[in-house]
């Protein structure tokens, strides 16, 4: 087991019902701290309420800008910090810059800080503006290396989910990192800058499904896909072919309408009852790492952690460009329940998984 007395907690917020939290402190963050973010890998920037900070410690840097997000915000700087596990360790970054949202009347947006949800995010992209890299830049002796890694996974989803637990660890040392399957990151467009890291080749989704009328249906297996891994995203998303598979038989029984409120139910469908999964990952060395797990409810409900498949034209889970062409898929964040470390290795250019 990965040792994680120094890493940093995402699942222990007090008020915040987001997959992934963190709890930020320093001397920008206006008390009681420490104030809770979601945790977002799909993301890079810093976002935070002006009503949570302390203006006599911010420089503004600019005003009325856009975050990433298209709220209204100041760009500033000031001291963020992050506490680890065994409250020992305080990482802190000075002069961090980030983003002081804002109303669109200019008033500043509150804090609301016991609210279940709100809009503060801290983005953990692997990139140079995301705060997780800034954490790794100062403090990692020997390279930008930084991750996730969890802890009790038992192969379930949603309902083990408050036995999760996951970290974010500021540093892997070498015996950690000679058990990861690695992929040895090149580009996969014309033009992409190297630390587009988390857009990752290797993967192949297998679906089998139940047996009809006493006869095996064929397995659906979608290979050569490109993945981003999205911690702000519950659901494993993607399409499976051009003749798009989940609109006929004998597999279209196996998909349903009910999905979340904000997926098209023209241009999608649902995994259901009794679909298995299979994700499997091929590192630069040849060696294939997997998980699985069984969609169970029979009462055609949408369940969380589960699959989206859109159309082979749809915008689902994005749509197609240079960037992002059809056979790449986000895994969302049901990854997490069956690995034990997703770790960015930037100054090497490469990316590793250690499986369950």
């Amino acid at each position: 087991m990965i040792d994680t007395s120094d890493a940093i907690p995402l699942r222990d917020a007090k008020h915040r019902k987001n997959m992934f939290t963190a709890s930020l402190t320093g001397s920008a963050i206006r008390g009681p701290a420490p104030y809770e973010v979601n945790f977002d890998t799909g993301s890079s920037q810093l976002c935070l309420p002006y009503g949570c900070l302390d203006k006599s410690k911010l420089t503004v840097l600019e005003e009325s800008v856009r975050d990433c997000w298209g709220t209204r915000a100041d760009k500033v700087k000031g001291q963020i910090g992050i506490t680890s596990r065994d409250g020992r360790t305080t990482y802190v970054v000075d002069d961090y810059v980030f983003y002081a949202m804002e109303n669109e009347d200019g008033s500043d947006l509150p804090a609301d800080a016991d609210a279940p949800m709100n809009s503060a995010i801290m983005g953990a992209y692997p990139c140079p503006e995301a705060f997780t890299y800034a954490l790794a830049r100062k403090y990692c002796k020997s390279g930008f290396v930084y991750g996730i890694v969890c802890e009790n996974q038992t192969g379930e989803l949603a309902a083990n989910w408050d036995a999760f637990r996951a970290y974010l660890k500021i540093g892997i040392d070498s015996s950690v990192a000679g058990k990861l399957n690695w992929h040895n990151y090149t580009p996969w467009f014309p033009g992409q800058i190297e630390l587009q890291v988390v857009n990752l080749p290797g993967w192949t989704v297998r679906l089998s499904f139940p047996k009809v009328n006493g006869k095996r249906i064929p397995d659906i297996v979608v290979p050569n896909q490109i993945a981003t891994i999205d911690t702000g995203a519950p659901d494993l998303t993607l399409r499976l072919g051009n003749d798009d598979p989940h609109r006929k038989e004998p597999y279209k029984q196996y998909f349903n309408d009910n999905g979340p409120s904000w997926y098209s139910k023209d241009k999608c469908r649902v995994a259901g009852d009794g679909v298995t999964v299979e994700v499997s990952f091929t590192g630069s060395s040849g060696q294939t790492s997997s998980y699985r797990w069984t969609i169970r409810d029979p009462k055609g409900r949408y369940v969380p952690n589960g699959m989206i498949v859109g159309d082979w034209t749809a915008g689902i889970p994005w749509g197609e460009g240079p960037e992002t062409p059809t056979n790449r898929l986000n895994l969302g964040n049901s990854i997490y329940f069956f690995i034990q470390a997703h770790v960015w290795d930037i100054a090497n250019r490469r990316v590793g998984f250690r499986f369950r």
